[in-house]
């Protein structure tokens, strides 16, 4: 990510500025494409992978405003049972998207993934069509 966000500063640096100073909106530039290309290149392979399924629980998760998210809290979300849920947080957590946090609990686990989910919901958010 970092060797991302200095090319990409570099990158504005070189295209839009005049004065030779690197300025904040030039790493500000850097750091927002940097992410953008870390989406498109790594993020969106591995929940391309995911089933639908799994897609909807890792789009709910993302969904709430905290960080962490209660198991019983996504549970009602979804309108699943735990037990129903429980298949799918155990894949995302084999597959090192998501982790449990303390008991009931889980997050994201990876960085600025869950703002590339987020940004792309619209491709990837189905949850009105979860069925049990």
């Amino acid at each position: 990510m970092i060797q991302l966000v200095g090319y990409y500063t570099l990158r504005d640096f070189n295209r839009n500025n005049d004065s030779g100073i690197l300025r904040i909106d030039n790493v500000s530039n850097g750091i927002n494409e940097a992410k953008r290309q870390l989406g498109n290149l790594v993020y969106s392979a591995s929940v391309n992978e995911l089933s639908q399924r799994d897609k909807d629980v890792l789009v709910a998760i993302a969904s709430f405003d905290s960080k962490e998210v209660a198991i019983s809290d996504l549970k009602e979300k979804l309108q699943v049972t735990g037990q129903y849920l429980q298949q799918y947080k155990t894949r995302l957590v084999e597959d090192g998207l998501i982790e449990s946090t303390r008991h009931g609990l889980i997050k994201i686990s990876i960085p600025y993934l869950k703002e590339y989910i987020l940004e792309n919901n619209k491709r990837l958010d189905k949850i009105e069509e979860f069925q049990v």
